[in-house]
C-alpha cells in the first residue's frame, strides 16, 4: 500500500477515492482533458458501429484483462471510465486529516507532491 508521512507526522494512504483524495485540472488544461475524454468516447462509439468494440476494450482496459470480465462490462460503464480516468492533465491531490495540509502532484503520473499548509490567519 503506497503512502507518505505529513510533515505533522500523520501517515497518508495514497488509495483514491478516500475522503482525503482528490483531482485537480488547471483551469488552462479543462478544456484540453474534455476535448481529450470527448475524441475517447467518440472512438469508442465508432468502434461499437463498425463491430470493433471488443478490440477497443482490448485497447482501453489492456490486453490483460480477461476476455468473461470484458464481456460483462456495458456500454455505459466504459463510458463512466473514460470520463473517471486519470488523464495527462488531471493532478491527485490528497489533504492531511491531520492538519489539512494538501499535496499535489507535480506533473500528472509523478510520484512528487508539492505541499500547501493552511494559512493561520
Amino acid at each position: 500500500m503506497s503512502h507518505f508521512a505529513c510533515r505533522c507526522g500523520k501517515t497518508i494512504i495514497m488509495i483514491p477515492p478516500s475522503d482525503n483524495a482528490g483531482y485537480v485540472v488547471w483551469d488552462c488544461d479543462v478544456d484540453l482533458s474534455i476535448e481529450s475524454r470527448r475524441k475517447e468516447i467518440h472512438g469508442f462509439l465508432h468502434a461499437i458501429s463498425s463491430g470493433q468494440r471488443e478490440a477497443f476494450l482490448r485497447y482501453f482496459y489492456g490486453s490483460s484483462e480477461a476476455a468473461e470480465r470484458l464481456s460483462r462490462i456495458t456500454d455505459a460503464d466504459v463510458i463512466e471510465d473514460i470520463l473517471s480516468k486519470h488523464d495527462r492533465y488531471t493532478h491527485i491531490c490528497y489533504r492531511c486529516p491531520n492538519c489539512s495540509r494538501v499535496f499535489i502532484q507535480e506533473a500528472p503520473g509523478s510520484d512528487c507532491y508539492q505541499a500547501y499548509s493552511v494559512d493561520d490567519n
